[in-house]
Formats: structure tokens, sequence, C-alpha cells
């Protein structure tokens, strides 16, 4: 199967504890290695402001990983984000 290059920008809370994303971060990268992939690419939660309030909040940290992984890796990746209640938003695209 060939693999994909994948962009994911992570949205959290403001306040958020850095042990929580520390700890998501790491089942992203479990999610990835599991599907025979590899992070090429991870930056430090950097907070920036929304143009618009997201559930009452007008700042969030936002972490960006661009990786490699088979297409199974994106539908794992989703369900993971679905029941994380403290991830505000997730943008997942390919390149």
């Amino acid at each position: 199967m060939e693999k994909t290059v994948y962009e994911l920008t992570l949205i959290f809370r403001p306040d958020e504890d850095k042990k929580y994303i520390d700890g998501l971060i790491s089942k992203v990268e479990k999610v990835i290695e599991k599907s025979a992939g590899k992070v090429t690419k991870k930056d430090e939660p950097k907070l920036k402001e929304f143009a618009y309030q997201i559930e009452k909040f007008d700042k969030g940290l936002y972490i960006f990983i661009v990786f490699e992984a088979n297409p199974d890796s994106s539908n794992q990746l989703a369900k993971l984000f679905k029941i994380e209640e403290n991830l505000l938003r997730y943008l997942l695209i390919n390149k």
C-alpha cells in the first residue's frame, strides 16, 4: 500500500494542560506508527488569536504536524479526535 503525506493541524483550548497535549500527540504518533508511517515535522504549540470565537474562546494553542502514513490512518485519527473533549478543532488534509 502506498503511503500518503498528510498535514494535521490541532487546536486546543488556550489554558490546556501541557501533559494532556503531550499525551494526545503521543497517541497520534502511535496511530501513525501502527500504519507504518512516520512523523516528518512537528511544531511546538503556539498561542494564536482566532478570527472568530470557538466555544467562547478568542485564542487557541495550535500544533502543526506533517507525516507519511497509509490511508487508513486518517480514519483512525478522526475517530480519536472525535472522542477528545478538549480539542477545539482539527484539520487533516493530504498533500
